[in-house]
């Protein structure tokens, strides 16, 4: 594997693949893995799986307060159609 092919491979798959899956996979060492992330910037498996988790919990939160929110107007409306 040439030095270009390498850096392609550990930029696409180093945020989403374990150092050993991509070790096993592809045959690029752990060494290379975390020079080419450090050298180049790329971010390390676990910190944009942390990255990744963050954000969907911050969109999974806004969904469960939009649905809140639609389910009390809808409470709200029913209330006060059948009021009186």
């Amino acid at each position: 594997m040439t030095k270009e092919q390498r850096f392609y491979v550990i930029k696409q798959l180093a945020p989403i693949l374990t150092p050993k899956e991509i070790q096993e996979e592809y045959g690029i060492n752990y060494n290379s893995i975390y020079h080419y992330c450090d050298k180049y910037g790329i971010p390390k498996y676990r910190e944009y799986q942390n990255h990744l988790k963050q954000d969907f919990e911050q969109e999974y939160n806004g969904l469960i307060e939009d649905i809140k929110a639609d389910k009390k107007r809808k409470v709200e409306a029913y209330l006060n159609e059948t009021h009186g």
